[in-house]
């Protein structure tokens, strides 16, 4: 008898083969399990990877324009992109090639091609971060990636992965895209121009952001947001919250199956347009006299609760109320809320420790 992957000669009996590890006909009958394995790894089959062989590279240099633009797209790990204060850059890559065999997994490991290129065009210093590898029906590769930038000039950034989460922090710059896959992204301490985030199957956290422009996307994730300012914002997830503090001119967000809990500190004129389903919205904002309130908030199945005072209400329903501020025309801040979901409750409520 031969196995079927690799053509070695089993044994009667062999329920794995001793060359692959493959699962012979016979482990397959007895439902037999794989042993113990290195780190017990499994491939995307389901089948374990015996051996692992691990690579580091390095790629670094001075910078020599006041403006950089980044590019990464990776797989099968993190990406970690920060601020540092030296005039050079660094990128660590440490890479894991698995195989059955320790002789598969050397050659999966030569066959991965690390393509990196730093060049300066239109007095702009571009760096490119790219893997070229071959297309097999299984991906035997982990990859970790570590990338500083100096923090005291403007960095554009397009990051991307698969399968791996990102993490940006302590730059400044004027675009940022940001995408991976069965990741989440964390974004913190940056005065950005303009942000977009997507991911799938993984959390959004945006820490200290200010910036003109941000849309941001997940599915099966929360968004938290904690300190973030921006002229206008557009968030959306589906069986995730969103919570946090935020303060916009323009702002959407949306989720569903998730609840919405947010501090609105009003230091500025803002709308804001709130929406979910089988969750309920919280919202805390300050009870002050240079704020009026426009407010147009409803839910299908549960109730709306308001605690704010000098409010003058058109509709004033358990499930339904629409309401402004006495004077509103005269107020300083002037900020509107229209806020709707199903099978939750809508409450409204001073914040008194808000500005």
């Amino acid at each position: 008898m031969y196995c079927e992957r690799c053509g070695g000669e089993l044994n009667e009996g062999d329920r794995f083969c001793p060359k692959c590890g493959t699962m012979t006909e016979k482990g397959v009958e007895e439902k037999a399990r794989y042993p113990v394995v290195m780190r017990g790894v499994l491939d995307e089959w389901g089948s374990p990877q015996r051996y692992w062989v691990e690579d580091r590279k390095e790629f670094s240099g001075p910078v020599t324009t006041d403006e950089m633009f980044f590019a990464a797209h990776s797989f099968n790990g993190p990406v970690k992109v920060s601020g540092w204060d030296k005039n050079e850059y660094s990128i660590e890559l440490m890479i894991e090639a698995g195989g059955y065999m320790e002789e598969e997994a050397r050659a999966n490991l030569e066959a991965l091609k690390v393509e990196f290129k730093d060049e300066v065009q239109e007095g702009k210093q571009r760096l490119a971060l790219g893997f070229d590898y071959p297309h097999l029906h299984r991906m035997p590769y982990r990859i970790e990636t570590e990338v500083r930038l100096p923090k005291s000039i403007l960095v554009d950034l397009d990051i991307g992965s698969r399968n791996g989460g990102i993490s940006i922090k302590d730059l400044k710059g004027g675009i940022l895209v940001s995408e991976t896959k069965n990741g989440g992204i964390t974004l913190s301490n940056l005065p950005y121009r303009t942000v977009q985030c997507a991911t799938s199957n993984g959390r959004l956290d945006l820490r200290k952001v200010d910036c003109e422009s941000v849309e941001i996307r997940t599915s099966n994730g929360r968004i938290t947001l904690d300190e973030v300012s921006a002229e206008t914002l557009e968030g959306k997830t589906s069986n995730g919250e969103i919570e946090g503090t935020l303060k916009s001119r323009d702002s959407r967000l949306k989720t569903s199956n998730g609840h919405i809990g947010l501090s609105l500190p009003c230091e500025e004129s803002g709308k804001y347009y709130l929406s979910t389903s089988n969750g309920s919205i919280r919202l805390e904002v300050p009870d002050l006299p240079r704020v009026g309130y426009d407010l147009d908030l409803s839910t299908s199945m549960s109730t709306v609760r308001v605690d704010l005072d000098d409010l003058e209400y058109s509709r004033h329903r358990r499930t339904r109320k629409t309401a402004r501020t006495a004077g509103f025309d005269d107020r300083e801040t002037q900020v509107v809320i229209d806020a709707h979901t199903s099978m939750g409750g809508i409450r409204v409520k001073p914040a008194r420790h808000l500005p």
